[in-house]
């Protein structure tokens, strides 16, 4: 189990990421739209794991790899469709990089939980104060699911009543992999004959958020090595919300699976 280590806010951090956003410029030019200082070390005062965490809004996911060549290893999607995660952890920087591009809610997810905090000091005492609490437990490192920590675990309901607080209400798009995810699922699907398998890799299901909120979900099985949409469920949500949930779903088995 992995020690999660949490250090006092560094006056250098923000100086450390001008620092990096100027190699990830050079490297990519004008495919860069938008790089932002996210997570808890673009915070004054918030403590914080040593990791920068950076956002790169690029013109074309498929740019993105050029990034290994300044030092950064490319580390997949993780949870979120069509964001890459990019790391680096040498001497002098220790980065995670999240890439997508303009028209992903992971954008504004991250702004405004960042903005939100660095407008009202008092809940980002309350953030501050609930990191060291969580830290008191023995199993705080713990990886469920070989993914995320209990810490993670623990801090995502603050996340979420936060985002609730500022009244953000974009879309975005995450594979099912936390415990209340899978349960809004199974309310999605109550209705249906469907058995939830974890351990069953060949289903696949993406789940669809409306700000702090899951509104919809869908669910794929690989069939010869590609996924195919067995069926949309949905809570309330609009046509529109339908229409560009389909059409990233689109865009990830596209870019994952037909490649050229």
């Amino acid at each position: 189990m992995k020690k999660i280590e949490v250090l006092p806010y560094d006056p250098a951090w923000p100086k450390q990421f001008k620092k990096e956003k100027k190699i990830i410029l050079d490297c990519l030019g004008t495919s860069c739209l938008q790089i932002e200082h996210i997570g808890s070390t673009s915070i004054k005062d918030m403590p914080a794991k040593c990791d920068l965490d950076i956002l790169l809004v690029i013109d074309d996911l498929a740019k993105a790899d050029k990034l290994v060549e300044v030092g950064y290893d490319s580390r997949g999607e993780f949870n979120i469709p069509l964001r890459y995660f990019f790391s680096k952890n040498n001497e002098e920087s220790k980065v995670n990089l999240h890439v997508c591009e303009k028209d992903h809610g992971f954008v504004p997810l991250q702004l405004c939980f960042r903005d939100y905090l660095r407008a009202h000091p008092d809940r980002a005492k309350e953030y501050a104060e609930l990191k060291y609490e969580i830290l008191k437990r023995t199993d705080a490192g713990k990886r469920h699911r070989g993914w995320i920590s209990t810490y993670g675990i623990y801090k995502n309901e603050f996340i979420k009543e936060t985002l609730r607080r500022a009244g953000f209400k974009d879309l975005i798009i995450n594979f099912c992999m936390h415990d209340d995810e899978i349960e809004a699922v199974k309310f999605l699907r109550k209705n249906d004959q469907f058995e939830w398998n974890w351990e069953n890799k060949n289903h696949i299901h993406i789940v669809l958020y409306r700000g702090a909120d899951v509104i919809g979900c869908a669910h794929l099985e690989m069939i010869d090595g590609r996924p195919q949409v067995l069926e949309d469920f949905f809570d309330h949500a609009s046509d529109k919300e339908k229409a560009q949930f389909d059409d990233w779903i689109n865009r990830w088995i596209k870019l994952r699976f037909f490649k050229s």
